[in-house]
């Protein structure tokens, strides 16, 4: 259905053919099988799949869990409604629950929107008789005033021995919403309702993004969001996925409210008004922010054009470019550093820009580049440094960029022309076998992508002409490099290569005094060797036949270096330092003001030190 035509029929339930009471009658008939009460050891009340491989199921008592199929570890996410009467004695996940409803998008009786602003049978009254089984108006009618939002909606009334409370659920089908799932929660005065991630930490952080709408006007948005790693040992080549939870009832870019955070468990406060809640799961970083954003806009909805009426709760469609964009072809081609460099030709109709961490060659995932480059076919090339986010990016308060286009804006049009270079460090043998061919294996010729509106596309995949025998001379490439075990770009690879990226040592930044009070005088050393520059958590995350005597392959033969304070949130404070930096010792001072010359509140800040890619962080505490 258009959303236009969509609006139009909600906002004016008198216009869509039948009158309001005889849509109650038919709301009646459509519920009689899904009205029905809730048991102890029941089956799940409703299962759908937000990612391949991973569920959200809402259990009897009206608890959302997301996990994994055929899994039996803890869930990657657990939900529950928890009551100030019956809190402390209640078990997770437990509760026999009460009456449970469920209607579809578009159903009969049901206007899109909550509860609270629902008047479907226009009597002037709202919300009088909502989707719970009883006729609360006494007009010899059931159900016939509530709330539908999304394409499948469930209603969880929890019985009064399990504390009370109302749980809705939504879901919608359209792919670039299909990790999400909607709530709206409400209790008595006290509740909470309590998240806990079978992952990482929860993190408090602003999301910023910028989509364009069905007429291609840009619509920058920010969300703030608690996210928490699946796996937080997981880098981009083995899969990275991210939960996230936002209260879509803050104001667009407020902070969060009526939070408390303790490690892995995340309670928001709930009432008796609805609180609306989304929760979802990503499969890459971009992903989860362009997600939870999408979320936000789904519940400010849209404008109708005839009324000028805003109408919450509707996705709006996606531009028709975007819909039908294909997939720009690639060249692949080994530099002389042995990094992989997939470049795309991207013109009138290609689609603009893929998620850089989602790119896989068969079954193999190239993981996160270390660098875009966009050339244009008029103007000057432009580069943005990129890395797969981690959990441990925000717990040593460096934070992770949100949008790596936020400076490529030209290359996000669909008229955009130009070659897109995405540049992936150290790739593995096999994945070289996989792009030349090699030992009686055919050379793969396709490559999948994910849009960055969460479309999964498939592209060609070919070499890029550099020579008489573009093949013959990258495979040659990648074995001279092997040949040559302390060359300085065998040497790079293996420092980019492993499942834990190398950190610059903790030895090479200090600060005294620290805590400081006036002026802190903070020293960085520019390291000769790798054994002096690196250091890894465990032993055995050091990449095999590194030369530890080896100088260390600086981009340049000297480090663009730079030292900048954070507060614990991840927002960047002050530069104390930015440059390129010769060997020896630098010595650089911090008085407690940010970049505008105003004094900083006391507390726990973090000193970071940045060297080409590589980078250590380290606490500094300013009194006051």
């Amino acid at each position: 259905m258009h959303a236009n035509r969509r609006i139009s029929t909600f906002l004016r339930p008198g216009r869509a053919g039948l009158p309001g009471r005889r849509l109650g009658v038919g709301l009646v008939l459509g519920l009689a099988l899904a009205v029905v009460p809730a048991r102890a050891g029941d089956a799940p009340l409703r299962t759908d799949e937000l990612l391949p491989g991973i569920t959200a199921t809402v259990q009897p008592g009206g608890a959302l869990v997301l996990a994994r199929l055929a899994a039996s570890s803890e869930p990657l996410l657990a939900a529950d409604l928890v009551t100030p009467d019956v809190g402390a004695r209640r078990r997770p996940l437990s509760g026999s629950g009460g009456f449970v409803g469920r209607a579809a998008d578009g159903h009969p009786g049901g206007l899109r929107g909550f509860s609270a602003s629902a008047d479907d049978d226009g009597d002037g009254l709202v919300g009088e008789d909502r989707l719970d089984g009883v006729d609360n108006d006494r007009d010899g009618l059931v159900d016939e005033d509530f709330a539908a939002i999304g394409e499948t909606m469930l209603v969880v009334e929890r019985a009064a021995a399990d504390g009370g409370g109302r749980l809705e659920y939504y879901h919608w089908s359209q792919p670039r919403l299909q990790g999400a799932v909607f709530a709206s929660v409400s209790g008595p005065v006290g509740s909470r309702w309590q998240l806990t991630s079978g992952g990482g930490a929860w993190q408090d952080l602003a999301l910023a993004t910028t989509a364009h709408s069905a007429t291609g006007k840009p619509l920058p948005h920010t969300v703030n969001a608690f996210v928490a790693a699946v796996d937080p040992d997981a880098d981009c080549r083995t899969g990275s996925r991210w939960l996230g939870v936002a209260v879509l009832d803050a104001p667009t870019g407020g902070r969060v409210g009526r939070a408390l955070v303790d490690g892995r468990t995340l309670a928001l406060g709930i009432g008796a008004e609805p609180t609306a809640v989304v929760a979802c799961v990503a499969e890459s970083w971009l992903q989860l922010v362009r997600l939870l954003n999408d979320a936000a806009r789904v519940r400010e909805g849209l404008t109708d054009p005839v009324t000028g009426e805003q109408a919450p709760w509707i996705a709006a469609p996606t531009c028709q470019a975007c819909r039908t964009a294909a997939a720009p072809a690639f060249r692949w081609r080994l530099d002389r550093q042995g990094d992989l460099v997939m470049a795309a030709e991207l013109g009138q109709g290609a689609l603009a820009m893929p998620d850089p961490d989602l790119l896989a060659v068969g079954d193999l995932r190239l993981g996160a580049p270390s660098q875009l480059r966009w050339i244009p076919a008029a103007g000057e090339e432009r580069g943005v440094a990129w890395s797969c986010a981690r959990e441990m990016d925000f717990e040593h308060g460096a934070g992770h960029g949100t949008d790596p286009f936020a400076a490529l804006a030209e290359a996000r049009h669909h008229g955009a022309a130009g070659r897109l270079e995405l540049v992936f460090p150290a790739p593995s043998a096999a994945l070289v076998q996989r792009l030349a061919g090699g030992g009686g294996a055919l050379a793969v010729r396709a490559i999948t992508l994910v849009s960055l509106d969460g479309r999964r596309l498939t592209a060609e995949l070919q070499p890029e002409v550099t020579g008489d025998d573009p093949l013959r001379a990258a495979v040659a490439l990648v074995d001279v490099a092997v040949a040559e075990p302390s060359s300085p770009a065998r040497q790079s690879q293996l420092l980019r290569s492993g499942s834990t990226r190398a950190q610059l040592s903790p030895d090479l930044i200090r600060g005294w005094p620290n805590p400081f009070r006036d002026v802190i005088s903070v020293s960085f050393r520019v390291p000769a060797t790798i054994g002096e520059a690196f250091a890894w958590d465990r032993a055995e995350d050091e990449p095999t036949g590194l030369d530890l005597e080896a100088p260390v392959p600086w981009q340049q033969g000297r480090p663009d270096a730079s030292v900048k304070v954070y507060t614990m949130s991840g927002q960047e404070v002050a530069t104390l330092y930015d440059g390129v930096a010769g060997s020896g010792e630098v010595v650089v001072s911090w008085n407690g003001t940010d970049n505008y010359g105003r004094k900083v509140a006391s507390g726990t800040y973090f000193c970071k030190l940045q060297m080409d890619e590589w980078s250590v962080t380290r606490r500094v505490v300013f009194l006051r």
